[in-house]
């Protein structure tokens, strides 16, 4: 029956089909809500006011699900950070480190008032919002102090002030959070209610999603991290549910106190003590609580949802719906929504009068209307489809001719201008294809062989074709000696990216080739290729080049650099970093500019030779915070002991990985060479 309706409406005109289905949903509603109205039983009546309410506690709950995906969204991600290593929580200091970026998170989810970590030495930090907007930090150092102190932050999350705001004697595993952490099943749990440490007056109420990180043998934990939020915050955001005039919404958790409270005039928790919400000071919260906890009241519909009611001395008639959270990883709350009957029946009252007169007539008019409408909308539809099918077809020429009303002609317009983008678009394509195709066979297919040198290279653009560069070429010196090959590296960078770059670098390369069979040191060569860039390249243009020689015998190189940041220099044996002076400004901007050579010395075996463009060190974080040089020495000496390529292949993977995409925003080309 089905696979026949919609064969049927596949052949069947929009003029037709338009029509017949606005004619058949206003004939079903006006049936619908004229049989409401005459039958006007007991029995109908109950099932409106049990859906009404089972509609305004999905929203809550839809609503609540969405403010517990923010701590739930914030522990995985930082637990599985520090289960790679990506966060370290090793030690107090490194805990400290991390207060800025928690306090960005903090910052990006509004319905999170905390973010702990507690790493296996049980030392403790985390950051809270305040409820004045503000910040603060408490560091607790396990074995240093038996105390936990408190500091403000500023909007950097930097400590204010040199003295602590104040401090508390504090325990780690006696805390809800370790407690629930370590033995809900899987490591992961919501704690419950519980007071939060602080040096505040009046203490917080408050919980949080608490997840065990396992070390890698997973016989014990590297860190617990909690996410937690206060029973006043859920509370604010449980104010924005629309629910009715009058009504009123709730959570509780399994033990019956109160989790937030829609009411803004009422408190979820007092003086920093839980309230029961059969004892709540809101009459009606507190009817409501015993309502759905008498077994003797209320009934399960099928949909799930469980309904009591109650009525107030004054009369009035509230009914009360409630629902579990209902998802495997939230915690154990039932959510409740109190409505009074007037709220729900108001409206049907009214409607009753006058539906039925009204129906018919507003039948009859929908149907001449919907035939009009019909075809004034399928007659320029189905032009614009003719025209689609020669456009699909491959007649990129075709012409969307605008017809019908404005909107008509507007989208007939669009599309016109869509197709000669689409054919100037793909026109760039195959260019910027030739373009990428030339650029990559003008960079070294492959690394030379050098004695007593383990060599990698590699370039990635971040568009189809770049500005960075980087060659093995050979000079007239080398080619003279009897062991062949070039002992010659050069990398170099072009200001922006895109194809205007990857010209000028094509450019320079060839300069520079055409120059080193003319010999002479690198600051002569680099002189050259100057006075030759300067007259090619656009004003606001430029290029840095840094140019090395290396000895045959391992015993040092030279080196020259135009603007170019100098190698970087390892060498484990001493366990000691080297980066040489010197240089001069980038290629074409000053004509007159003269370039020296330059003289370092190698270190003992296993020693590494690194050089890169800025693509590198300037990899910025989605936090804005640049990678830097620090953390690329680090990682070199991290990896020195392995090849030259599986460094090469660490950096890339560290970088993607800062950054938090594969795609750079700027050009990243490096050279790295281990002596063996």
């Amino acid at each position: 029956m089905i696979w026949t309706t919609m064969a049927l409406r596949k052949r069947l005109s929009v003029a037709v089909t338009y029509p017949a289905w606005m004619l058949a949903l206003v004939l079903g509603v006006a049936l619908l809500l004229g049989g409401l109205a005459v039958s006007g039983t007991r029995r109908t009546s109950a099932d409106l006011l049990d859906r009404i309410t089972d509609q305004a506690t999905e929203r809550m709950r839809q609503a609540v699900l969405s403010t517990l995906a923010g701590p739930r969204r914030i522990g995985e991600m930082n637990a599985s950070s520090i289960a790679i290593g990506a966060l370290d929580v090793s030690t107090f200091a490194a805990l400290k480190k991390l207060v800025p970026q928690f306090l960005i998170q903090l910052r990006s989810f509004p319905g999170v008032s905390a973010i702990l970590v507690c790493n296996e030495r049980r030392d403790t930090m985390w950051v809270e919002r305040l409820e004045d907007g503000r910040a603060k930090v408490a560091l607790y150092e396990q074995g240093a102090e038996t105390e936990c102190y408190e500091w403000m932050l500023d909007a950097q999350g930097r400590i204010v002030g040199s003295t602590p705001i104040g401090s508390y004697p504090y325990e780690p595993k006696s805390r809800p959070w370790y407690i629930t952490a370590s033995s809900a099943e899987g490591g992961r749990g919501w704690s419950p209610l519980y007071l939060w440490a602080t040096t505040a007056d009046i203490p917080v109420v408050g919980c949080g999603r608490s997840i065990l990180v396992l070390d890698d043998n997973e016989q014990g934990h590297s860190a617990v991290v909690d996410v937690g939020f206060t029973v006043e915050a859920l509370s604010r955001q449980l104010q924005d549910i629309g629910i009715s005039p009058n009504g009123d919404v709730f959570i509780i958790d399994n033990n019956g106190y109160l989790v937030a409270i829609g009411d803004g005039s009422t408190l979820a928790a007092k003086a920093g003590k839980m309230i029961p919400a059969i004892h709540s000071g809101n009459r009606i919260i507190a009817e409501a609580a015993l309502s759905i906890t008498d077994p003797d009241q209320g009934y399960d519909d099928v949909r799930g949802f469980h309904h009591a009611s109650f009525t107030l001395d004054s009369g009035e008639s509230y009914q009360v719906n409630s629902e579990k959270v209902g998802v495997s990883w939230g915690p154990d709350w039932t959510l409740v929504t109190v409505i009074p009957e007037s709220d729900l029946l108001s409206g049907v009252r009214v409607v009753q009068d006058r539906l039925i007169y009204t129906g018919l007539a507003v039948l009859a008019i929908a149907g001449f209307a919907g035939l009009f409408l019909a075809r004034s909308i399928a007659n320029p539809i189905l032009e614009l489809r003719k025209t689609a099918d020669r456009i699909i077809a491959g007649d990129l020429d075709a012409k969307f001719i605008p017809r019908g009303g404005r909107e008509f002609a507007e989208l007939s317009l669009d599309l016109e201008s869509l197709t000669t983008a689409m054919q100037e678009r793909l026109e760039m394509r195959a260019a910027l294809s030739v373009a990428m195709e030339v650029q990559q066979h003008l960079l070294p297919g492959e690394t030379p062989d050098l004695d007593g040198f383990d060599v990698a290279a590699l370039s990635i653009f971040s568009d189809e074709t770049g500005g960075d560069y980087y060659d093995f070429p050979s000079d007239a010196e080398s080619i003279s000696k009897e062991s062949g090959g070039t002992t010659l590296v050069a990398i170099g960078d072009v200001t922006g990216h895109g194809i205007g770059a990857a010209l000028i670098m094509a450019s320079a390369r060839s300069a520079l080739r055409t120059r080193l069979s003319g010999g002479g040191n690198i600051g002569e060569v680099l002189t050259d290729v100057n006075r030759i860039l300067v007259g090619d390249v656009p004003n606001g243009r430029f290029m840095t080049l840094l140019m090395m020689r290396i000895d045959r015998d391992g015993s040092g190189y030279c080196w020259g650099s135009a603007g170019h940041d100098p190698p970087i220099q390892y060498d484990p044996t001493t366990d000691e970093f080297m980066e040489p002076d010197g240089g001069g400004v980038p290629l074409g901007i000053i004509q007159s500019e003269t370039y020296h050579e330059y003289r370092s010395e190698f270190g003992g075996p296993g020693s590494i030779l690194f050089a890169a463009t800025d693509g590198v060190w300037e990899t910025a974080s989605p936090g804005k915070e640049l990678y830097g040089k620090m953390r690329l020495r680090e990682l070199l000496k991290r990896h020195a002991a392995e090849s030259a390529e599986a460094i090469a292949k660490h950096i890339v993977k560290e970088l993607n990985d800062y950054r938090q995409s594969e795609r750079p925003l700027d050009d990243v080309t490096l050279v790295v060479l281990k002596r063996l």
